[in-house]
Formats: structure tokens, sequence, C-alpha cells
């Protein structure tokens, strides 16, 4: 009778140990989900600000390169339109940029939802490839 109680409170201390883990995992994998959730709004919210920024510099480069060209001669329009293109060309850079970090968030996010259900023991890197593939001619979306 004796090695019998024994063994039911050995069984009860591992049973509490299991419920203990799986209390931890179950905890640990809310909150990542949460973090995730939080660092998309953050991404959200950044990138949103960020185009609003780029517009209202944009907007304020037009209006001070409209009233310099008001102010210079017919030799100097090549060099303004020079420097339009250029500040045209560097925005829409800007908004590449933004549109390729919002590309890798969503592969990432695909990425994570391919795998909802892993379990302690036989956890895998999330399949990233696509995050990292080929983004335009000779460049890498990351290195």
């Amino acid at each position: 009778m004796g090695n019998a109680a024994v063994i039911a409170v050995i069984g009860a201390f591992i049973a509490l140990g299991v419920l203990g883990v799986l209390f931890y995992v179950s905890t640990l994998a809310k909150n990542v989900y949460q973090i995730k959730i939080q660092m998309k709004d953050d991404l959200a919210y950044e990138l949103d600000r960020l185009k609003d920024h780029v517009e209202k510099e944009m907007l304020q480069r037009q209006k001070w390169i409209t009233r310099d060209v008001a102010s210079v001669s017919d030799a100097k329009f090549d060099l303004v339109d020079g420097e339009m293109a250029a500040l045209k060309s560097q925005v829409r850079a800007d908004l590449n940029i933004l549109d390729e970090k919002l590309r890798k968030l969503s592969a990432l996010q695909q990425a994570m939802a391919a795998k909802p259900n892993r379990q302690g023991a036989d956890f895998d890197e999330p399949d990233l490839a696509s995050a990292f593939a080929v983004d335009s001619v000779g460049r890498k979306a990351a290195q």
C-alpha cells in the first residue's frame, strides 16, 4: 500500500509538471501571437506616417521648385527639371522600399500562418524563402 501511494504522489507531480509545461507553452504561443500583431500594427502605422511625411515633403519641395522656376532664366529650366525628376525618382524609390517591406511582412505572415499548430518538440524554422526572393534584376530583397 505504501509503494502505491508513493507512485500515486509521483504521478500527481508528473501530471502537474506536464500541465505546467502545457500552460507555459500556450502562454508563450499567445505572447508570440500578440507580439506579431503589435509588430504588424506598428509597421502599418509607421508606413502610413512615412507615406504622409513623404507626400508633405514632396509637396513642399514642389512649391519650392515652382517658386524657384518662376525666378530663374530660361537657361536654368533644364536644371530644375532634372532636380524635379530626381526628387520624384527618390520618392518612387522610397515608396518601392515601403511596398517591398509590406510584401515581406505579408510573406512572413503567410509563413507563420502555414504552421499554426507547432509543438515544442518539433518546432521548425518558418519558410522565409519567399521573403528573400529576388525582387528585381541583380538585387535581392534582403541580405
